[in-house]
């Protein structure tokens, strides 16, 4: 059995503290060919989802105006610790269930070499 370094149980709480602030409540679609995954069960989460590069209407910095326009894709962040067996594919796809409109999102690639979190790039569904 592995021993834990002795930060881990603080970086856990600091990723459960980051998460309270800026997580939501998003659906995961397990997806295998374009179909249902039968090995793998849809399951809701609560995870950072920053989705978009934030500018103006007019192309200048968000900064100076109050309108913006999200632009596609994003990235979702999910913590390890709270969603240890959550295992995420290319083509898998992710609804944002607390936004208006509850866009769809597709997992483009996932990198799960983080020991905080496992990190899926999204694009457009």
């Amino acid at each position: 059995m592995p021993i834990a370094a002795s930060f881990h149980s603080i970086r856990d709480r600091v990723v459960a503290s980051v998460d309270a602030k800026l997580a939501e409540p998003v659906l995961l679609a397990f997806l295998q060919n374009g179909s249902a995954d039968p090995d793998r069960v849809n399951q809701q989460v609560v995870a950072v989802l920053r989705t978009g590069e934030e500018k103006a209407d007019d192309g200048r910095s968000s900064r100076d105006r109050n309108v913006r326009v999200s632009a596609g894709g994003g990235v979702l962040r999910i913590d390890r610790a709270r969603y240890p067996d959550v295992v995420l594919k290319a083509g898998d796809k992710v609804r944002a269930i607390a936004r208006a409109g509850e866009p769809w999102f597709e997992i483009l690639t996932v990198d799960d070499r983080s020991h905080s979190r496992l990190i899926a790039n999204l694009g457009d569904a």
